[in-house]
């Protein structure tokens, strides 16, 4: 999903260039930076290290990173990381959050490091425009389905579904205390 983008850029640019960011903010203040890549597996696992050539190898490894899947395991990926690093730190977790039954790990890692939640999103998914039939895949099963995107009946389901959506991860991420911002 990280390859989908209506806009300018895709969510996987948007995503380079905020950790590309965090990651030089981290060298500055002279911190160490590192990096769990993941899919419904883990890809990539970077430890932290200190330094302008770490920081720019962690950007090139986003950068160039094509996953070995294309679903999304939270829980996995927060398990991992939780087993992974000992000492307490502030994390950041940039994904869609389009994922189930992760609330509990990210409660766990939550209170144990400083956890802020990055979500990317486009605004594809947040509203479809009424044109008419379209074939949609979903990026991360690659199912393949068409919709009449005007049709009162899909804009209202679509609405609904998203409007849970968010009353979901909203009630997830203040139960955990984790910090949210919305990329």
């Amino acid at each position: 999903s990280r390859d989908f983008g209506s806009v300018e850029k895709t969510k996987g640019d948007a995503l380079a260039e905020v950790c590309a960011l965090l990651a030089f903010a981290a060298v500055s203040n002279n911190d160490r930076v590192g990096l769990v890549l993941f899919s419904d597996q883990i890809e990539r696992h970077i430890p932290p290290k200190k330094g302008r050539g770490h920081a720019m190898r962690l950007i090139t490894e986003i950068l160039h990173h094509k996953p070995k899947s294309t679903g999304t395991n939270l829980k996995q990926a927060l398990e991992y990381y939780s087993e992974v690093v000992k000492n307490t730190g502030v994390v950041f977790l940039a994904s869609d959050f389009y994922d189930k039954d992760y609330e509990k790990v990210l409660r766990r890692v939550g209170r144990k490091h400083d956890l802020i939640a990055l979500r990317m999103r486009d605004p594809r998914e947040k509203e479809v425009p009424a044109i008419g039939k379209i074939e949609m895949q979903d990026s991360e099963t690659g199912q393949i389905f068409w919709v009449d995107t005007a049709y009162y009946s899909f804009q209202k389901q679509f609405k609904a579904e998203e409007t849970r959506f968010e009353k979901q991860l909203e009630l997830s991420f203040a139960q955990a205390e984790v910090d949210r911002l919305d990329l």
